[in-house]
């Protein structure tokens, strides 16, 4: 989808999905520490809205990995898009790796809320994500 082609649609949220080069390319330099394998995605917007859409237009391009956490049955990747770290919403970008159920994904966001983003291992180079801006059903 071309960022031209992204316009508001409602009971979806914005991501990042990641090819099966770039699933792969990640998952093969970090097995996974948990049961529940997922690395799939970057979400960029959850709560979609015209307004938001918009403001976070110019902002997207390239995705990066940038670093690496595992911790009380959550794994993931921090990302940066388009340069930038943290999402309209406050949130980190992040490619939730891994978890051991009862956790779930989006508990990727309580874990590195609680850190303020710093991760145990620095990804330098960043490793760039191929892939495409898509909307996800909620």
């Amino acid at each position: 989808m071309k960022l031209s082609d992204l316009t508001y649609q409602p009971n979806v949220y914005l991501a990042f999905v990641l090819d099966d080069a770039s699933r792969q390319q990640l998952l093969a330099a970090y097995p996974p520490d948990f049961s529940s394998v997922i690395c799939h995605h970057v979400t960029i917007i959850y709560n979609l809205n015209e307004v938001n859409l918009e403001q976070v237009k110019p902002d997207l391009g390239t995705v990066l990995v940038t670093g690496h956490i595992s911790s009380d049955g959550v794994e993931c990747f921090t990302a940066t898009v388009g340069g930038k770290r943290t999402r309209v919403d406050g949130g980190w970008y992040h490619v939730t790796s891994s978890v051991e159920p009862p956790k779930k994904p989006v508990d990727s966001n309580t874990l590195l809320a609680s850190i303020g983003g710093k991760v145990s291992h620095s990804i330098d180079p960043p490793i760039e994500l191929g892939g495409a801006f898509k909307f996800l059903p909620r």
